[in-house]
């Protein structure tokens, strides 16, 4: 009922209706009865059920609903959208705003649209419906990019999409891997290692060389070791026709 009466109404008539309309009463509570005081209070008289005590009526001070802030109106000091950017980040640039200090993340939503090398994107901040201090919603564009890191991480995922699988022979394999390999931004070169050539024909395992070059605005992250710009790793394959060696 103090809900009913502070912040969540316009005008104390609103607030009346609202909590008359009130279904979950107190236990023991046959029906209430609202009233509008001076100094804009409200007093709820409350008519017990039958063995029941009957409480003293209870005084309210009537606060009016907070003008609602538009989200399109603000402007956010110190945040910079990414493609990372999550409602944490923007729940702390909302708290530097000023009357928005209360803000919670049930207050909002986001929506990332990603940027890439060719075009921008944007994050989309909403007000839910049910916040009492924002609403509207604010779009704020992510630039294009302007490099995109390829890190070790995305290349062993690549390249245990190899080993996962059992190739019918070595040439088969070789022309798999150039042919399917697809981490975006990457090409690759698989061989036969000069000398593991015998070994590799020689049982059911052999040993893939690859080497890994970069397209136009990818780079290699800080965690991934290159040699002359290129990633290069020695891998084992399963095969299951091996010639003989001999």
């Amino acid at each position: 009922m103090n809900k009913q009466a502070q912040g969540a109404h316009e005008t104390i008539e609103q607030a009346k209706i609202a909590i008359e309309d009130i279904d979950k009463l107190p236990e023991g509570i046959e029906k209430i009865e609202v009233s509008i005081l001076d100094n804009d209070q409200i007093q709820i008289a409350f008519i017990a059920k039958k063995g029941y005590l009957t409480p003293e009526n209870l005084v309210v001070k009537f606060e009016k609903q907070k003008e609602l802030i538009d989200l399109n109106t603000i402007t956010l000091k110190n945040f910079t959208a990414t493609n990372n950017t999550v409602k944490e980040d923007v729940l702390r640039a909302l708290h530097e705003v000023e009357g928005l200090s209360d803000v919670t993340l049930e207050d909002f939503d986001i929506k990332v649209t990603k940027a890439t090398l060719q075009s921008k994107g944007n994050i989309i901040i909403s007000a839910s419906e049910q916040s009492k201090i924002i609403n509207g919603t604010k779009e704020i564009e992510i630039p294009e990019l302007q490099e995109v890191e390829i890190t070790q991480k995305q290349l062993d995922d690549e390249i245990k999409k190899i080993t996962d699988q059992v190739y019918d022979d070595v040439p088969n394999a070789i022309g798999d891997i150039n042919e399917n390999w697809s981490l975006e931004g990457t090409e690759v070169e698989a061989n036969v290692p000069e000398n593991e050539a015998s070994d590799s024909f020689a049982s059911q395992k052999a040993k893939i060389s690859i080497t890994v070059t970069l397209k136009p605005k990818y780079v290699f992250a800080n965690d991934v070791t290159v040699e002359n710009k290129k990633f290069k790793k020695q891998i084992e394959i399963d095969v299951i026709n091996v010639p003989d060696a001999n």
